[in-house]
């Protein structure tokens, strides 16, 4: 998926590509012994994520991607909220 038509669902594409780049929803979720993908999907959906995770989930990525690109999405969406 582009990062246009991610932007076009309203998701965050930081923590899209996140997620996608260790190993997608599933994998994500049983890592973080998440009771299933919803709570990963809810991410996107508010383009928001608790904070305890965002170095677990950049961990998992093996570098692809930072708190930083995360956290720095999440501010500018807040900013232009």
């Amino acid at each position: 998926m582009t990062d246009q038509e991610i932007k076009k669902k309203g998701w965050s594409v930081a923590i899209y590509r996140a997620v996608e780049a260790a190993g997608g929803m599933v994998q994500v979720a049983a890592k973080m012994n998440m009771e299933s993908t919803q709570g990963v999907m809810g991410w996107y959906r508010r383009r928001s994520i608790p904070a305890h995770r965002i170095n677990q989930l950049c961990a998992m990525t093996g570098g692809k991607v930072t708190p930083q690109q995360i956290l720095d999405e999440l501010e500018e969406s807040r900013a232009a909220a």
